[in-house]
Protein backbone atom coordinates (compact mmCIF):
# COMPACT_ATOMS: atom_id res chain seq x y z
CA UNK A 1 0.00 0.00 0.00
CA UNK A 2 2.90 2.36 0.84
CA UNK A 3 4.50 1.72 -2.55
CA UNK A 4 1.25 2.69 -4.28
CA UNK A 5 1.19 6.00 -2.38
CA UNK A 6 4.79 6.71 -3.43
CA UNK A 7 4.07 5.90 -7.08
CA UNK A 8 0.95 8.08 -7.00
CA UNK A 9 2.81 11.02 -5.44
CA UNK A 10 5.61 10.75 -8.03
CA UNK A 11 3.03 10.71 -10.82
CA UNK A 12 1.21 13.75 -9.40
CA UNK A 13 4.48 15.65 -8.95
CA UNK A 14 5.51 14.93 -12.54
CA UNK A 15 2.13 16.05 -13.83
CA UNK A 16 2.37 19.31 -11.87
CA UNK A 17 5.87 20.00 -13.18
CA UNK A 18 4.71 19.29 -16.71
CA UNK A 19 1.79 21.70 -16.34
CA UNK A 20 4.08 24.46 -15.02
CA UNK A 21 6.52 23.89 -17.88
CA UNK A 22 3.65 24.13 -20.37
CA UNK A 23 2.57 27.46 -18.83
CA UNK A 24 6.11 28.78 -19.02
CA UNK A 25 6.33 27.79 -22.68
CA UNK A 26 3.02 29.51 -23.45
CA UNK A 27 4.20 32.73 -21.82
CA UNK A 28 7.51 32.62 -23.69
CA UNK A 29 5.76 31.93 -26.98
CA UNK A 30 3.45 34.91 -26.44
CA UNK A 31 6.38 37.22 -25.66
CA UNK A 32 8.16 36.16 -28.84
CA UNK A 33 4.97 36.70 -30.85
CA UNK A 34 4.55 40.21 -29.43
CA UNK A 35 8.19 41.05 -30.10
CA UNK A 36 7.80 39.91 -33.71
CA UNK A 37 4.61 41.94 -34.14
CA UNK A 38 6.37 45.03 -32.76
CA UNK A 39 9.20 44.57 -35.27
CA UNK A 40 6.64 44.36 -38.08
CA UNK A 41 4.92 47.54 -36.85
CA UNK A 42 8.25 49.38 -36.88
CA UNK A 43 8.90 48.16 -40.42
CA UNK A 44 5.47 49.39 -41.54
CA UNK A 45 6.08 52.77 -39.91
CA UNK A 46 9.35 53.14 -41.81
CA UNK A 47 7.54 52.33 -45.07
CA UNK A 48 4.88 54.98 -44.38
CA UNK A 49 7.40 57.58 -43.11
CA UNK A 50 8.66 58.36 -46.63
CA UNK A 51 10.42 61.61 -45.64
CA UNK A 52 12.18 59.88 -42.72
CA UNK A 53 11.11 62.46 -40.10
CA UNK A 54 10.01 59.95 -37.47
CA UNK A 55 6.46 61.30 -37.74
CA UNK A 56 3.59 60.24 -40.02
CA UNK A 57 0.66 62.46 -40.99
CA UNK A 58 -2.79 61.02 -41.63
CA UNK A 59 -2.67 61.95 -45.33
CA UNK A 60 0.67 60.20 -45.71
CA UNK A 61 -0.74 57.03 -44.16
CA UNK A 62 -3.82 57.17 -46.43
CA UNK A 63 -1.68 57.80 -49.50
CA UNK A 64 0.66 54.91 -48.80
CA UNK A 65 -2.24 52.54 -48.12
CA UNK A 66 -3.99 53.62 -51.33
CA UNK A 67 -0.81 53.26 -53.39
CA UNK A 68 0.47 49.98 -52.06
CA UNK A 69 -1.42 46.73 -52.26
CA UNK A 70 1.55 45.07 -50.59
CA UNK A 71 1.24 47.42 -47.60
CA UNK A 72 -2.50 46.75 -47.32
CA UNK A 73 -1.77 43.03 -47.44
CA UNK A 74 0.90 43.48 -44.77
CA UNK A 75 -1.67 45.17 -42.52
CA UNK A 76 -4.15 42.37 -43.15
CA UNK A 77 -1.55 39.68 -42.47
CA UNK A 78 -1.03 41.26 -39.05
CA UNK A 79 -4.77 41.19 -38.42
CA UNK A 80 -5.22 44.92 -39.00
CA UNK A 81 -7.96 46.48 -41.10
CA UNK A 82 -6.46 49.27 -43.25
CA UNK A 83 -9.72 50.33 -44.93
CA UNK A 84 -10.86 52.85 -42.33
CA UNK A 85 -7.66 54.85 -42.22
CA UNK A 86 -9.04 57.99 -40.56
CA UNK A 87 -10.51 56.10 -37.61
CA UNK A 88 -7.36 54.03 -37.38
CA UNK A 89 -5.22 57.16 -37.35
CA UNK A 90 -7.36 58.84 -34.70
CA UNK A 91 -6.97 55.79 -32.48
CA UNK A 92 -3.21 55.89 -32.92
CA UNK A 93 -2.82 59.65 -32.38
CA UNK A 94 -2.88 59.56 -28.57
CA UNK A 95 -1.86 63.18 -28.09
CA UNK A 96 -4.19 64.61 -30.78
CA UNK A 97 -1.34 66.33 -32.63
CA UNK A 98 -2.50 65.28 -36.09
CA UNK A 99 0.63 63.22 -36.54
CA UNK A 100 1.86 59.93 -35.15
CA UNK A 101 5.32 59.08 -33.89
CA UNK A 102 6.75 55.59 -34.19
CA UNK A 103 6.04 55.04 -30.50
CA UNK A 104 2.36 56.07 -30.87
CA UNK A 105 2.06 53.99 -34.04
CA UNK A 106 3.46 50.82 -32.50
CA UNK A 107 1.77 51.27 -29.13
CA UNK A 108 -1.56 52.00 -30.81
CA UNK A 109 -1.49 48.87 -32.93
CA UNK A 110 -0.45 46.74 -29.99
CA UNK A 111 -3.38 48.19 -28.00
CA UNK A 112 -5.75 47.51 -30.90
CA UNK A 113 -4.77 43.88 -30.57
CA UNK A 114 -5.10 43.95 -26.81
CA UNK A 115 -1.43 43.20 -26.29
CA UNK A 116 -0.16 46.35 -24.63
Amino acid sequence: FGVLNIVTSVFVECAMQSTQRHRDLLVEERKLFEKGRLQHMKAIFKIVDTDDTGVVECDSLKERLNQSLALRDYFKALGLNPTDTLTLFELLDKDGSGSVTMEEFCDGFMRLHGEA
